[in-house]
């Protein structure tokens, strides 16, 4: 279980680099939010990403696919809420 915990960070941290060093004006702000959240929710406790997919529009960060519990769909709505540059979430997990 920590070596597959371990990968997600490595993997993580390695998305965050590629974007970051291929980052330039003509990129938009929404892709970068939404690597932002996906790596947080990924690298987040408690919360399963196996079918959790996260989409950016004008800043408007949506949640959609599956989660466990009630809990599980409320933490990753106050995740997705504490990404610099998400104005709003849309959380249309379904449990």
């Amino acid at each position: 279980m920590k070596n597959g915990y371990f990968s997600r960070i490595v993997c993580a941290t390695a998305l965050t680099l590629a974007v970051a060093a291929g980052a330039n004006a003509a990129d938009t702000p929404d892709a970068w939010v939404t690597m932002n959240t996906k790596i947080s929710l990924i690298t987040a406790d408690g919360i399963s990403t196996s079918d959790l997919n996260v989409d950016t529009v004008n800043g408007i960060v949506t949640l959609h696919g599956k989660v466990a519990t009630e809990a599980e769909k409320a933490k990753a709505e106050k995740v997705a809420r504490t990404i610099d540059g998400a104005k709003d979430v849309k959380n249309l997990l379904q449990v």
